[in-house]
Order: structure tokens, then sequence, then C-alpha cells
């Protein structure tokens, strides 16, 4: 397998999870009438699928270390078939919300084996550039995935969403039948639960992995919040037809390709470290802008977009420069490290973005107001990372 194959076919498996959550907002309004529900039900779609793929990458990651990375892709893109066809066929609200679960568990498996393959072959910031350009195509799942959702629930039936779904397994499956193995020697005991206890206490104890594994699903609740309030603050609040919220949705959704393609330069410049301080600021501010828009009574479709296309530059890029982080020191357990990680950022998000849906209540002032505390305890993290704990672990190892 090419290096531009492996990183072409590892965004694209990236995108499966932006394609799940993004092609159904069109279809909320539809599944709320459908399922005589609340659209507040309807919008725990997004963490009931999170949830889901937090828990599929604790057996897949493992797994993937010990019977390699192809043989796994393709049972993760099974187990995401079953949980697409059980939300075609559901019946009522509840099995959908089910089969959202079982999307996760595979959805989240072929992320996480992603990762490990990224990391399989590239260390240090040649790894963090390989994960933002990975990151870059993954693009193309915000920006096509609602439009698809909307094109494909135009005629009144939100199943055209999941049958959209099934159709990208396919040519995911496909990909996947032709890639080649990545995995060097396979780790014998990787499901055994003394070795993943283990493992457990490795990652956790390594001051750098157990910062960025909390640093990323901080970074992870800044994106799922958004994605569950952004049908209610458009179209609710700011009174945009559907077919204008996924179009203002997928432009704003642009700013992933501008931020990853910068993310890569400024890492190649200034560090990984320093490219992620960089992007939490630019956090800090477009959600200061958005809350100060409000509360001048100025928000508008337009001012929405503009702000969530300048936040949307940088949290992929706190989010993709702290996985990488967490994954370098753990090169021959890949698999497990993004597994755990992955769990840990879905787990730590899925409650936090359910909490903010909730209090914010479809309002913009107080959901960017959470953006905000969310983007500056980011950038907290990372300063005292820069100026206190990454100075001291430099020096601890130097030779004496």
């Amino acid at each position: 397998m090419s290096q531009r194959f492996m990183l072409v076919y590892c965004g694209l498996l990236m995108t499966i999870s932006a394609f799940s959550t993004d092609i159904i907002l069109p279809a909320m309004g539809l599944m709320r009438d459908s399922f005589a529900t609340t659209i507040e039900t309807v919008q725990m779609a997004v963490p009931a699928y999170m949830a889901g793929l937090g828990t599929g990458q604790l057996f897949f990651g493992p797994a993937s270390d010990r019977f390699g990375r192809r043989a796994m892709v393709l049972c993760a893109l099974i187990v995401f078939s079953t949980g697409t066809i059980a939300c075609l066929l559901a019946p009522s609200i509840e099995w959908l919300l089910v089969g959202r679960f079982v999307q996760g568990l595979g959805g989240g498996a072929v992320q996480v084996i992603a990762r490990a393959i990224v990391r399989d072959r590239s260390t240090g910031d040649e790894l963090a550039q390989n994960m933002a350009l990975i990151s870059a195509i993954f693009a193309i799942g915000p920006i096509l995935a609602p439009l698809a959702g909307y094109a494909t629930t135009a005629s009144g039936m939100w199943q055209g969403a999941f049958m959209a779904l099934g159709g990208l397994t396919l040519v995911l499956l496909t990909l996947a039948f032709r890639s080649t193995e990545t995995l060097g020697l396979p780790t014998r005991d990787a499901l055994s639960p003394p070795a993943l206890l283990r493992r457990t206490g490795r990652v956790l104890r390594h001051p750098q992995s157990r910062r960025f594994i909390l640093f990323g699903g901080l970074a992870m609740t800044a994106l799922l919040s958004y994605l569950a309030n952004a049908p209610r603050l458009f179209i609710d609040r700011l009174g945009t037809t559907p077919f204008a919220f996924v179009l203002f949705f997928a432009l704003s959704s642009t700013g992933i390709i501008v931020g990853q393609l910068a993310n890569r330069r400024m890492i190649r410049r200034l560090g990984t470290v320093t490219a992620s301080t960089i992007a939490a600021a630019v956090l800090c501010l477009s959600a200061s802008m958005i809350a100060l828009i409000d509360l001048a009574g100025l928000s508008s479709p337009w001012s929405l977009c503009l702000c969530m296309l300048i936040f949307n530059t940088s949290y992929l890029v706190v989010f993709a420069n702290a996985i990488s982080l967490t994954l370098d020191p753990h090169g021959e357990i890949a698999g497990f490290t993004a597994a755990f990680s992955g769990f840990a950022s879905a787990t730590v998000a899925s409650l936090l973005s359910a909490i903010i849906t909730s209090l914010a209540g479809g309002a913009i002032l107080p959901w960017a107001l959470a953006m905000l505390v969310l983007a500056v305890a980011c950038l907290c993290m990372l300063l005292d990372w820069r100026f206190r704990t990454q100075p001291a672990l430099r020096q601890a190892a130097r030779p004496s």
C-alpha cells in the first residue's frame, strides 16, 4: 500500500463518522414527526452514535494489534452496516437510537484503526502532519453529508439518509479489500485482561498521553455540541429553511480544510504544540464573537456561519493534534492507545454535549458561552503544557 493510497484510504475511513452524524441533520424534523416525539429526543441520535463510537473502540483497537488492521476494518464495516439496516427499519425512536449505537460501534472502530494505520507508518511531527492531511480529507464529510442528507430526504422520507450511508459503506468495503496490512508484529496477548490493564496503566502514567486524552475530550465536546444544536440554531432560532441550513453548514465546514492545510505548515515550522495553541486561541475568538453578536441582538444565519467557519478552521486542528500527541509515545501498542484515548474522549464528549444541549435549549448565547468555556479550558491546558510541563520533561531527558 503506497503512502498516498494509505493517506487517502485512512482519510475516507475517517469520514464515516462525519457522514453518520451530519447526514441526519436535515432529517431530524422528519424523524420527529414520523415518530411523534420531541426534537430533543431526536437530537440524542448524535450522542447515541458517539456512545457507540467510544465503546466499539475498546475492542476493535486492541483486536487490530492482535489480528491486524485490515481484518478489523472489514469486521467494523460489517457492524456499521448492521446498525445502518437497524436504523433504516426502526419502528420507533427507541429502536433508531439503538441502531445508532450499533452504527457507532462500527464507525468508531474504523476511525481508531485508521489512526493506528497512520501511526504504523509515521512518528513525531510527520505523524502530526499526516494526521492533519487525513483530517483535511475527513472534511469531505461535513461539507457533503448535509447536502446528501437534504437530497435523500427531500421526498419526505427520513430513511433516505440511511440508504446513502449504506452506499458509502459499500465504497469503503471495496477500498478495504484493496488495502494491505500495515501492522508489523502482532501482539499475541493484546486482548488478555492483564495486558489490557498494563497498557491502560502505561498510557495513563505517561504525562503527555494523559493530558491530551482529556484535552481531546474537551475538543470533541465542542464538535458534538455544534452538531446536535446546529439545526435548532439555524432553523428554529434564526429562521432559515432546511435547504438554506445545509448550505450554511456546508459552507462553514470548508473551514476544516483550510485549517488542516494551515496546520500541516504550522507543525512543520512551529511544532505540534504551538500549532495547537494558536488553534485554541482562534476557538476562543470565534466563540466570543458568537456570544457578543448575540448579546448585541445582531445574530443572523450569515453571522453564525462566518463565526463557525472560523471555529471550524481550528477545532479539528486541536483534536487531530491531541490524537497525534497521545499516540506518539506508544507505537508498538498504537491500536490499544488509539482505542483507549478514543473511548475516553468520546465518553467525556457524549456526556458533556448532552448536558450542554439540555441547558442551552436551542438558544445561541448559552451555547456560545459553553463553547467559550471549552475553548478557554483547552487554551489553558496547552499553555500550561508549553511553559511548565514540557520544559521539565526536556530537562529530565537530557543526559547528566
